[in-house]
């Protein structure tokens, strides 16, 4: 026979998984302040980590949704707290970059550098080399921003150098990745005043575009052809 606390316990755990669950039903209607609502009762009372981080999960997802960064940030920040603890890497990943997400609506250049940053060593702990290229890529693309050339290009020649010694994506994939990194590579190039070696560079990649049939990058580099000869 169960004690009194127990009863209590299991009536307590019954009531926080109601909450979460409909928390889901309010989150998947776009009705986000009543899901805040739900997933804050669900997480207040219930005694189960897993159902914790499941309820902040959702509280970060409808924070960001109604654009309450600052309670989205500390949220995330929780559950960072929680997959460090627990030495989830791939959680603690997929944390950052929400929080890298959050940054980039409210245009923070210094914490879009340091969430890509911790994002880029998660990869190495991870052995993801497909992502930290995309990772390098990015943080070139938020040097670009900042009219910082030099250190866009490092970051962008770090991104073609690894690309290159991947083995495990389609040969296509990493061709196009390629050209989307050089396309990057030659715009900082361009803003460096280096036009000759960034002309090189947008000959080269629509070239390959043209063999490709990949009409963005095609675009992109007609445009700034354009823009040279003009």
């Amino acid at each position: 026979v169960r004690s009194r606390r127990q009863r209590q316990m299991c009536i307590r755990d019954r009531f926080s998984t109601n909450a979460y669950y409909l928390g889901q039903l309010y989150e998947n209607w776009k009705t986000y302040k009543k899901a805040i609502e739900y997933y804050s009762t669900s997480f207040k009372y219930t005694n189960l980590e897993k159902e914790k981080i499941l309820n902040l999960e959702g509280l970060g997802r409808c924070y960001i949704q109604i654009k309450s960064y600052s309670e989205a940030t500390d949220t995330y920040k929780s559950l960072i707290h929680i997959y460090d603890r627990k030495k989830d890497k791939v959680n603690l990943k997929a944390t950052y970059n929400f929080l890298f997400m959050i940054s980039q609506q409210q245009v923070n250049h210094k914490k879009m550098l340091d969430y890509k940053r911790d994002i880029l060593l998660l990869n190495e702990l991870l052995y993801d080399s497909i992502d930290m290229v995309s990772t390098y890529n990015n943080i070139g693309y938020i040097y670009q921003q900042l009219k910082k050339p030099e250190k866009a290009i490092r970051n962008f020649d770090e991104a073609i150098l690894l690309n290159k010694k991947i083995t495990q994506v389609d040969e296509k994939e990493k061709l196009l990745k390629n050209l989307i990194i050089n396309i990057n590579k030659a715009f900082s190039l361009h803003s460096q005043g280096n036009d000759k070696q960034a002309l090189i560079i947008y000959k080269n990649t629509l070239n390959k575009s043209l063999k490709l049939g990949d009409t963005s990058q095609i675009v992109k580099s007609y445009n700034f052809l354009g823009t040279h000869y003009y």
